[in-house]
């Protein structure tokens, strides 16, 4: 996938889930059921996910390579990316930390704007990078451990997919 069918699909995708969760209404979108997040919740993971690749993005390379290095290998494939996630998942991976999004209630509106703002200033990053340096560097991700830019950015845009599904699997809207 070229870079820019990649910020194309971010963009659509996440718009997308965005308008999904709102389907859910105010009233129920910050109610979960049993063992899950709520609509809300997702779509706060989503934002608590994608806001520190959009920092990253927007580091000097130099520094980039200070935390994580150069590749040292070229990219795999969205579909091989996808599998090595899915593989991590049905191995029991969780989210944990800063990535598990609090339980208080979100105002829809001001969490589809930051997410809308957030993915914004990804793809506004990601123009600025040269369609090979995508593949040049690592960045560090919580489950695959070291992978390139251009995975990353794979990841970002299956993971938006990911918990689309999930909120249509668990919700009856």
């Amino acid at each position: 996938m070229t870079k820019e069918e990649t910020i194309n699909q971010l963009q659509s995708k996440h718009a997308e889930f965005s308008t999904h969760v709102a389907g859910f209404g105010q009233d129920k979108v910050n109610t979960a059921v049993a063992g899950k997040w709520s609509p809300a919740g997702h779509l706060r993971h989503i934002y608590q996910s994608v806001k520190p690749l959009a920092m990253a993005m927007g580091l000097p390379k130099l520094a980039i390579v200070a935390v994580a290095g150069k590749a040292n290998r070229p990219s795999v494939s969205y579909d091989e990316l996808v599998a090595r996630y899915k593989a991590q998942v049905e191995k029991g991976a969780v989210a944990t930390g800063k990535y598990v999004p609090p339980t208080e209630q979100f105002n829809l509106a001001e969490l589809q704007e930051k997410v809308s703002n957030i993915v914004t200033s990804l793809t506004d990053k990601i123009s600025g990078w040269k369609e090979e340096d995508l593949d040049k560097y690592f960045l560090p991700h919580p489950l695959l451990g070291k992978i390139t830019v251009r995975e990353m950015l794979y990841f970002t845009l299956y993971h938006v997919q990911h918990h689309d599904y999930l909120l249509k699997r668990d919700y009856e809207i």
